[in-house]
């Protein structure tokens, strides 16, 4: 079942990355970096309670206040409980505000664009505490951030897991980033 699952989550990446019809409908990368905090205290103080996370985005626009986003994260994490690494494939739908036409009294461009986001992802984690265990897992996350005109963002993001091994490794991640 669960291979089964995780050759529908590709292929829906896939067909969502490569469908591009219209020429207008380019894809938007970016790589972000940024700082993980699992949300079980049981973990944070088997490995730490911050995780650096690295990550790479493809926008597919929908309309100029929505798009698709897929993104590829890599999170690593090593303490005296042993090491977590988390990779997670994550599909998300953006919804970006935009600014209607300025009044007479407002800047003509806003110094950022603020959105929110909802989404589905796929975990693969692996243990290491002397044996090595690994597997797939589904989760949800939600988000709220902002892009700047300099094509820079920043995000917080909130995500759940299943539990693995009586832990939640789900948490919280604060990311900034640039768009190329």
């Amino acid at each position: 079942m669960k291979r089964w699952f995780v050759l529908l989550f590709v292929s829906v990446c896939v067909v969502g990355l490569w469908a591009q019809e219209e020429p207008e409908r380019q894809l938007i990368y970016s790589g972000k970096i940024g700082i993980f905090r699992p949300s079980d205290s049981d973990l944070r103080d088997a490995v730490g309670e911050s995780w650096f996370l690295i990550g790479l985005d493809a926008e597919s626009p929908l309309a100029p206040d929505a798009s698709w986003v897929y993104s590829l994260e890599y999170l690593h994490k090593s303490g005296r409980g042993g090491t977590l690494t988390e990779i997670p494939l994550l599909i998300t739908w953006r919804k970006t505000q935009v600014s209607a036409e300025p009044s007479l009294f407002e800047q003509p461009e806003p110094q950022y664009y603020p959105y929110i986001g909802v989404g589905l992802g796929l975990y693969y984690l692996k243990a290491e505490n002397g044996t090595s265990d690994s597997t797939w897992k589904t989760g949800f996350h939600i988000l709220a951030g902002a892009r700047f005109p300099s094509n820079m963002f920043a995000e917080l993001r909130w995500n759940t897991i299943g539990k693995w091994h009586d832990t939640d490794c789900g948490g919280y991640a604060l990311m900034v980033g640039i768009r190329f």
